[in-house]
């Protein structure tokens, strides 16, 4: 059986995700060196989530995936289809443009940090060797598989603890 999502609750969930990592990495640059984090606007959201400009006067860009379930299901869903319109929609798998992809599990404050090129290199394998997942809330449905959070931490840059 497949779950309806409230847009609302996750929108919220993901809300809540992007300030606990801008509060990190805040925290983080103060040992450092100082930084800057700045949202970015709607229409910069194939940018990303945040932009992070370093002391140095690098900027970087992060897309922020919060989930709220994959503790449970030892799983994290890496979005392939991105709606049920037509065209389709390429999922954050395939559009993310950031420089970084930070992956968070809320429960744990578990933070995978991945070059985004990364996830799209195993995409080929992880379609055949792991399930694919409808994932609906009211006015669409988007697709996704299921990678185990062991394979995701494997191909992880980074992973802390937030």
């Amino acid at each position: 059986m497949t779950r309806t999502y409230s847009f609302g609750n996750q929108f919220s969930v993901g809300q809540q995700g992007e300030r606990l990592i801008a509060e990190w990495i805040q925290a983080r640059s103060q040992m450092a060196g100082k930084c800057q984090v700045i949202p970015l606007p709607v229409k910069r959201q194939n940018e990303g989530d945040l932009l992070v400009k370093t002391h140095s006067g690098k900027q970087l860009t992060v897309e922020i995936k919060t989930d709220d379930i994959a503790q449970k299901t030892g799983n994290i869903f890496v979005e392939t289809i991105g709606d049920g319109g037509f065209p389709p929609r390429p999922g954050w798998a395939y559009s993310c443009d950031s420089d970084w992809l930070f992956y968070l599990i809320l429960e744990t404050k578990e933070l995978l940090c991945f070059d985004p090129r990364a996830i799209r290199q195993n995409l080929n394998q992880w379609s055949i060797t792991y399930e694919y997942k409808p994932v609906k809330n009211k006015t669409h449905t988007t697709l996704g598989i299921l990678v185990p959070l062991t394979v995701a931490r494997s191909i992880a840059s980074k992973v802390f603890q937030i």
